[in-house]
């Protein structure tokens, strides 16, 4: 069974989409074999706000049950924690999604401090989208930076007890972070170069990696092939143990 971590769908100013319904997207992730998909707002990004475009995907994707919506959170606004009353009624992930760099505040924020608090009451694991394009491909006068690790490293360290998945680290970025933490996970979707993950293996365990392809920003079969030679029990730890573990999901039906 294959979990992607890693997937968005809307409209995106700068990138036309080709799986731009839910019905192409839920297709899409079968015709590679993905069973379940973990998907938020790709409005929500740019939006201040991003509670209506929250509530606009779980309608979206409410057909679809290998499209499961994962909720974008703005720690910055007063009714972050009635949001999460709201959401954990709309949604069965007991994750959320935050944009640091595009909602402008800091991960050592005070909003940061009060919310992880929250998140470690409901059980909730928080994930960080350390960017969202490459940072040579931005449009020029719309170039939004990525997140720094070492504020990963800080937030992680000081809220042990909160499990984050960090989503579109390089891989030098990710064993960074990985080897000064252990509540931190990984996704795979900007691990580039020859034998990535092999690689990548060598340096911090299995445990701490999850499958994630960055759709529709990024092509899902490039992080398919970069499993290609991973094999065995690390292979089911990172397309599906290792994120059950975090959201204590046990053992998913195929579909869902």
């Amino acid at each position: 069974m294959i979990i992607n971590t890693n997937a968005a769908f809307g409209f995106w100013p700068f990138q036309r989409f080709s799986q731009d319904t839910p019905g192409k997207m839920s297709a899409h992730f079968k015709s590679e074999g993905i069973s379940v998909s973990l998907v938020s707002s790709v409005e929500a990004i740019l939006a201040r706000d991003p509670d209506i475009y929250n509530r606009e995907i779980v309608k979206k994707l409410k057909k679809y049950p290998n499209l499961q919506p994962v909720m974008v959170i703005n720690p910055l606004l007063a009714d972050c924690k009635e949001r999460l009353n709201d959401y954990a009624r709309l949604t069965k992930i007991n994750v959320v999604k935050i944009y640091p760099a595009y909602h402008s505040y800091a991960l050592d924020s005070e909003c940061m401090h009060s919310f992880m608090k929250e998140l470690r009451v409901r059980q909730t694991a928080l994930m960080v989208q350390a960017r969202i394009e490459d940072d040579r491909s931005q449009f020029p006068s719309m170039r939004v930076p990525s997140v720094d690790t070492s504020d990963i490293i800080r937030l992680a360290q000081k809220y042990p007890a909160n499990s984050i998945v960090c989503l579109c680290l390089s891989k030098s970025e990710a064993v960074n972070v990985l080897k000064s933490t252990e509540n931190v996970f990984a996704d795979i979707s900007y691990m580039d170069g020859l034998n990535s993950i092999p690689d990548l293996l060598m340096q911090v365990p299995s445990e701490k990696i999850v499958f994630g392809s960055h759709t529709p920003f990024l092509y899902t079969a490039s992080a398919r092939l970069k499993m290609a030679e991973i094999s065995g029990e690390e292979k089911e730890k990172i397309y599906s143990g290792n994120i059950s573990s975090i959201l204590d999901w046990g053992d998913i039906p195929e579909t869902f």
